[in-house]
């Protein structure tokens, strides 16, 4: 089911207003939910920032498509699992997320590496 979020994922891309969207309604759902969850939709979205301002150029379009379909994905109230079915919405959410974190470490790992050599792309009050 998350392979149809790709193609999608490419036309937020192009549309770097609709992009801003998305970041920002993924950063108020995961900051509701709190947690780890907050914590890594942060970091996707510093790594989505830095890519759209121009900072950050070491994201293959692999990875950028990834991220946004996982955004996508994440604020779709309706994917695998509903999000308004109490205990278990927002466990394919988690879990999603989770794979989509260790299937691009290596890529999270030199963006982190690169905004700790050169700050962070924004403030931490400026992801909320």
């Amino acid at each position: 089911m998350f392979g149809q979020y790709g193609g999608r994922a490419g036309r937020y891309l192009r549309d770097k207003e609709r992009l801003q969207r998305l970041i920002g309604e993924a950063l108020s759902m995961a900051r509701a939910r709190g947690g780890a969850i907050w914590t890594d939709i942060q970091l996707l979205t510093r790594l989505l920032k830095a890519w759209m301002n121009g900072a950050y150029h070491g994201v293959s379009a692999q990875t950028l498509v990834a991220i946004v379909a996982a955004l996508i994905y994440f604020i779709n109230p309706f994917d695998a699992v509903p999000d308004f079915i109490p205990g278990l919405g927002y466990i394919d959410d988690a879990a999603l997320i989770a794979w989509l974190l260790k299937s691009l470490a290596g890529d999270l790992d030199q963006f982190k590496n690169w905004e700790d050599r050169n700050g962070s792309a924004e403030s931490p009050q400026e992801t909320a």
